[in-house]
């Protein structure tokens, strides 16, 4: 279904006004052509909700991904502050035996 502009009922009332009819008549064509290009079909807003489903089944899919990737980036930070934990602790009873080592020296 399209937008219904009655070219002939335009042109004649154009005319009517004191239009030349050559004018009246493309005028009419052209007015015609333009509402034909610019305004939106029942057809052409179906398409476009079709569209934004097909966009919100995407978005779904990326938040889905998404929330995967953050839950994997917090295991992994965890097991990153537990790798950090133990080397801190092996670098204290470091540092602690060698301060001891030095009091037994001194």
């Amino acid at each position: 279904m399209s937008v219904t502009f009655n070219t002939l009922h335009y042109a004649n009332a154009m005319k009517l006004a004191g239009m030349a009819p050559k004018l009246a008549e493309a005028q009419a064509d052209a007015l015609s052509e333009l509402i034909e290009d610019s305004f939106a079909t029942k057809n052409d807003v179906g398409l476009v909700k079709q569209d934004v489903a097909f966009v919100k089944q995407d978005l779904a899919a990326v938040k889905q991904d998404l929330h995967i990737a953050v839950k994997e980036l917090r295991a992994e930070m965890k097991e990153l502050e537990y790798r950090l934990t133990l080397k801190l602790g092996s670098m204290m009873v470091v540092a602690v035996t060698v301060v001891a080592a030095l009091v037994k020296l001194v």
